[in-house]
């Protein structure tokens, strides 16, 4: 059953961004007031949520030097700066989590890492990323003390399976307070910039929508990113949030147009993220061609 849903997966995806693209069409069709709102949109927001993007490729790198180091790896800038560039358009374009599987392979041909080892500091990373999304959405809808304790049994949980992992195997998982403190201390940041980003989105078509209901939003949205079947998960991030709309509090308009406005500023950071790649590979080729003429002379 499970190898016939990988078979039809890109069958799914297709039909998944078509009835996503038919239902936004007749949506807005129906709702034309929503068209005439987002023409009203100031181009300095879609600018400011553009710098916020790639502030966050800046926030992504961070997280993946505190990943690594839990694997006692050092990457240089340049590598750490262009493996996220890779793996951004890699999620995107290609449904499911490739970018952690590219970061894997590259890891394993370059610093012999072991891809259990890169595996299970990668659910570390996850774990914190869930923990801290699920607080975003309990914190939002005013459950604190459930917050808490569902924070708390999470933590236990990692605790133990990380202890259990290290006694059973000759892991070369290099666990620390320092690499852990960071690694949260990191994610922390990335999820409150993505609020931020969601917050000012959302703020564009709805002044009434709050900082909590931005929390509750963002937390939602993050928790999609573990079931993309299509790129950049378009359908299932719209559908998972207007099905959680109740914790939000946010009408169905709302969601739509700012995911609109999401996806567009998105495909413009893309294409930022695109030169950014080629300016990299153009700088190499120069760089060995003016080594060749050195060992020429």
């Amino acid at each position: 059953m499970f190898k016939k849903l990988i078979k039809f997966k890109p069958l799914i995806s297709i039909l998944i961004i078509l009835a996503t693209i038919l239902a936004a069409v007749y949506y807005l069709s129906n709702h034309e007031n929503l068209l005439t709102n987002l023409t009203k949109i100031s181009p300095f927001i879609i600018i400011f949520v553009l710098f916020l993007y790639i502030l966050m490729l800046f926030v992504l790198v961070g997280v993946f030097h505190f990943t690594v180091r839990l694997l006692n790896v050092k990457l240089n800038l340049k590598d750490n700066i262009l493996l996220n560039c890779y793996s951004i358009f890699m999620n995107f374009f290609v449904p499911g989590q490739t970018g952690p599987i590219y970061r894997g392979y590259y890891l394993k041909t370059k610093h012999k890492i072991r891809a259990i080892d890169f595996t299970l500091a990668t659910a570390i990373y996850f774990a914190i990323y869930i923990i801290i999304s699920v607080l975003f959405i309990l914190f939002g809808s005013q459950s604190v003390v459930l917050a808490s304790v569902a924070s708390f049994i999470f933590i236990l949980g990692i605790i133990f399976s990380v202890k259990v992992y290290l006694n059973k195997e000759n892991s070369k998982l290099k666990i620390s307070g320092r690499n852990i403190t960071g690694l949260v201390f990191i994610t922390i940041i990335q999820l409150f910039l993505q609020t931020m980003i969601y917050f000012i989105e959302l703020h564009s078509v709805d002044k009434t929508v709050s900082l909590s209901s931005s929390l509750t939003y963002s937390g939602s949205a993050a928790l999609t990113i573990f079931v993309s079947l299509t790129p950049g998960a378009i359908g299932i991030r719209e559908g998972f949030l207007i099905l959680t709309r109740h914790l939000s509090h946010l009408s169905n308009s709302t969601i739509i147009l700012a995911n609109i406005i999401d996806r567009s500023v998105f495909i413009l950071y893309l294409l930022i993220i695109g030169l950014l790649i080629l300016v990299f590979h153009i700088n190499k080729r120069i760089n060995l061609r003016e080594k060749e003429k050195t060992l020429s002379q």
